[in-house]
């Protein structure tokens, strides 16, 4: 009978320990990749995209959002252990996994979407952005429509030949 009750009492502690390494791994901490990050993806559905990733850590979690010109996918889970970065996002009923190895300030690795798949590389450009930034306004300071301006008179040749011929 006492035999039993230890043996119990083993299975416990194994499952408590097995429960609370997982939850810790799957916790951000301070100096966890975090930050503002621009780049590529490379799908085999929908070739090269341009994307951006704000990536936050708040009260112990992975959160923020991956911009897309398919969609917007928020952050509903992550982890960071030995290097390897995994994000878990999603958009509606659409889920995306994303495994990346760190490497400085660059982030690179593959994603999985349905029966999309493929690789992403973006480069930290800045500290993460607060939440909603990446919602889209017309209420812009005369400063920002100015820097809009900027970009897209840069980007648009570059993006189509002759845009003004």
């Amino acid at each position: 009978m006492l035999l039993k009750k230890l043996r119990n009492w083993a299975w416990i502690a194994l499952i408590t320990t097995l429960v609370n390494a997982i939850s810790v791994r799957a916790e951000c901490k301070p100096g966890y990749p975090t930050g503002y990050f621009e780049g590529t993806v490379i799908s085999k559905q929908a070739g090269k995209l341009e994307v951006s990733l704000n990536l936050r850590c708040a009260d112990g979690s992975y959160e923020g959002d991956l911009v897309t010109p398919v969609g917007t996918y928020s952050v509903e889970g992550g982890s960071f252990d030995a290097g390897n970065l995994r994000l878990q996002l999603g958009a509606g009923g659409d889920r995306v996994s994303v495994e990346l190895q760190v490497d400085a300030a660059v982030l690179h690795g593959t994603f999985v979407a349905g029966d999309d798949t493929g690789l992403i590389e973006v480069r930290r450009t800045g500290e993460s952005r607060p939440p909603g930034s990446s919602t889209p306004t017309l209420d812009l300071s005369k400063e920002q429509w100015h820097e809009d301006l900027k970009f897209y008179l840069g980007e648009l040749p570059k993006r189509h030949i002759n845009a003004f011929h």
